[in-house]
């Protein structure tokens, strides 16, 4: 019965919505006062569609639920939702202190799906009833964004005991995590991805760096293809207007690939972590081993500061207020981790 109503459910959605803008694909970019929110074209063009003043830090993800309202979710644990019209956003709930939150998506169901990072947890917050429950302990954590696919929720993460940067999925199911996609070595990290949705088994996946990289990717033959934005930087997520619908489809459980033997991703023995995260004047770095060079970006890409050989502490005090991304040199890769200024 519960198969047949998703059917049921997902036939409903497709009839009454071929008639609107179904397969719209979005991204934000962010200041620490200012998101703006770009429609992506099939020309790999963009369309602004609106800009939304927020209260530090800005949005680290969107997502789109069912009737077409968009959400927001900051790095605190702060659920809005945004008026594209209007250009306005209204806190909407707050999750648990402690978390460290860099995604979102909205389900068929009205739930918005999260990685808690600082407790590795997934989580789903129910809009319409304003409840919030743990959906499993992941035991890994995303740098952005996740998404619906085959039953499935879908995501970036760094993989420390494999040592690179995979997509897994995390089967909703039965809990089984693969890893369906092994990251090229530098990749830029995918902090936006979104389905595509158009059946259960056949969804475009999109990914998109910070810097713009756009890539499809073809979990089946495991191939991606991708392209730049020209002239956009600072990207902190992508939903489509159509990706809820993917919630619906029957668990499957996907091939996982191993990664443990290829030299790809970001090969850091530990990820790097920065603290605290916004700051004001000084910031502290766990896991600099083997660290070389650490280049300090603007939001328009302009390197403001350079670390040869650093130590475990980094002046800021003479940058503005605003989004900043480290680039991370390292004997054995490089890594990006957004830094906010306040």
């Amino acid at each position: 019965m519960k198969t047949y109503s998703k059917i049921l459910i997902t036939f409903l959605l497709l009839f009454f919505s071929k008639n609107v803008s179904s397969q719209d694909i979005y991204f934000s970019t962010g200041l620490s006062t200012t998101n703006k929110i770009y429609r992506l074209n099939s020309d790999n063009s963009i369309t602004l569609i609106t800009e939304i003043p927020v209260t530090p830090p800005s949005f680290d993800d969107i997502a789109i639920s069912p009737s077409g309202n968009f959400y927001g979710i900051k790095g605190i644990g702060e659920i809005y939702e945004i008026d594209i019209v209007t250009g306005t956003s209204n806190l909407l709930a707050t999750l648990p202190n402690g978390g460290s939150y860099k995604s979102l998506v909205c389900s068929i169901d009205n739930e918005l799906y999260t990685i808690n990072n600082a407790t590795k947890k997934l989580q789903r917050y129910n809009i319409q009833n304003n409840a919030l429950e743990d959906v499993a302990d992941l035991g890994y954590t995303t740098p952005g964004d996740l998404t619906f696919y085959e039953g499935n929720i879908i995501f970036p993460s760094f993989d420390t005991s494999l040592g690179t940067l995979v997509i897994k999925a995390f089967n909703l199911t039965n809990n089984n995590i693969s890893n369906i996609n092994c990251i090229p070595a530098g990749t830029p990290a995918p902090w936006g991805i979104a389905n595509v949705y158009t059946e259960c088994n056949a969804n475009r996946v999109l990914t998109i760096s910070s810097t713009g990289e756009i890539c499809e990717y073809d979990f089946i033959n495991d191939t991606r293809v991708c392209s730049n934005i020209d002239n956009i930087f600072a990207i902190l997520g992508m939903a489509s207007t159509n990706e809820y619908m993917a919630s619906s489809c029957d668990s499957t459980d996907l091939n996982d690939l191993g990664c443990s033997n290829l030299s790809i991703g970001s090969t850091f023995e530990k990820e790097v972590k920065i603290y605290p995260n916004p700051a004001n004047d000084l910031i502290k770095l766990k896991n600099i081993t083997n660290i070389n060079l650490i280049e300090i970006f603007d939001i328009t890409g302009k390197k403001v500061k350079e670390v040869s050989n650093p130590n475990n502490e980094i002046n800021i005090i003479n940058l503005l207020n605003g989004l900043y991304f480290l680039k991370i040199n390292s004997n054995n890769g490089i890594e990006i981790i957004k830094l906010i200024k306040k």
